[in-house]
């Protein structure tokens, strides 16, 4: 899966987020940046590089899926959270960022206070909304593809409708081949004079006349 043009088109966007830099906390948002499937990790997405920082639980899996998705991003892992703030921190300053967007619906207010004071003092904080899921809500080519394949996958597996005829010769509709299978078992119909009463042995092909002055008779329409 190649998602590497989406981190292309996210700083094409940071200019209308106003801010240098986004710090992408969400691992959903993650996940669709960087094909990232854990979950603990986050994103710096600079105007020159990508820093990912996970912890050690996912030192394999990350190098693995960031490669697999053609992902070029700066692997590092941070044992704790003063680790990681280092990093980041460092990360931040290299690229020059003087304001650095949040996204707002993903951070708490707690977590926002330890970024301004502790992570990033000297830079400028931006609320932000939206920016990752505005990039996620048109679909990319890889994306359409694999909606086509999973359409097709459904597709394949829908019970396919069998036709059956009625007695009569009309169509029945269509039923699933259990139900058609179970119709089939049943013994064919007989016919019966509404005047005398007796049942005349037929097949389902048979058609019977009666009147009330002349004995029932069967007319077998020929094969």
């Amino acid at each position: 899966m190649d998602v590497a043009d989406r981190s292309v088109r996210l700083r094409a966007a940071l200019g209308e987020a106003e801010c240098d830099a986004l710090l992408v906390t969400n691992v959903t948002n993650i996940r669709y940046l960087t094909g990232f499937t854990g979950s603990a990790a986050m994103l710096l997405v600079a105007a020159d590089e990508l820093v990912f920082v996970t912890d050690g639980r996912y030192r394999d899996q990350a190098t693995n899926e960031l490669a697999a998705a053609l992902v070029d991003a700066r692997i590092e892992i941070g044992r704790d959270a003063d680790t990681q703030r280092e990093v980041l921190a460092a990360a931040s300053a290299r690229a020059g960022v003087g304001r650095l967007g949040l996204e707002s619906e993903s951070v708490t207010w707690a977590q926002q206070r330890r970024f301004g004071d502790e992570w990033f003092p000297q830079v400028e904080l931006v609320p932000t909304t939206g920016v990752v899921e505005g990039l996620r809500e048109v679909k990319d080519a890889g994306e359409i593809a694999r909606i086509g394949a999973a359409s097709a996958m459904a597709d394949a597996a829908r019970p396919k409708p069998t036709w059956r005829s009625s007695s009569s010769g009309r169509c029945g509709g269509w039923a699933p081949k259990a139900r058609r299978s179970r119709r089939s078992s049943r013994p064919a119909p007989t016919a019966r004079c509404p005047t005398t009463g007796p049942a005349i042995g037929a097949s389902p092909r048979a058609t019977w006349s009666c009147s009330t002055s002349a004995p029932c008779s069967t007319a077998t329409t020929p094969t």
